[in-house]
């Protein structure tokens, strides 16, 4: 049987609750181990949810999610609208985009 002593182990289920606040506040997963210290189940505790469709004044907004660290909102006539994440297809355009920009502007120097 454990002694207790190596992380993340437990050698009796009264320290149980003790490895799971050091699990949440070091790893953010829960681990729960059987008497012999063994891991049988393993879990992350909740990730950051989206607030998309929430009502908010636009003052709130501006100061709580506008730079929100884990979601891009845009605030629409008083509702939260999370902004999709930027794909391939869309970098690409974008791109393509400035490619053509650049081409232009060596094409007629004087439209700078």
């Amino acid at each position: 049987m454990n002694n207790g002593s190596e992380a993340g182990r437990v050698s009796n289920p009264g320290e149980l609750a003790t490895n799971w606040e050091t699990s949440m506040e070091n790893t953010q997963a829960i681990r729960t181990h059987d008497q012999a210290g063994n891991l049988i189940h393993q879990a992350y505790h909740d990730e950051p949810r989206s607030e998309d469709g929430k009502y908010v004044s636009e003052s709130l907004y501006w100061d709580e999610y506008y730079e929100h660290p884990d979601f891009s909102y845009e605030w629409n006539k008083g509702y939260l609208e999370e902004k999709p994440v930027s794909d391939l297809m869309n970098v690409e355009t974008g791109r393509w985009f400035l490619r053509m920009l650049e081409a232009f502007l060596e094409t007629y120097p004087w439209q700078r």
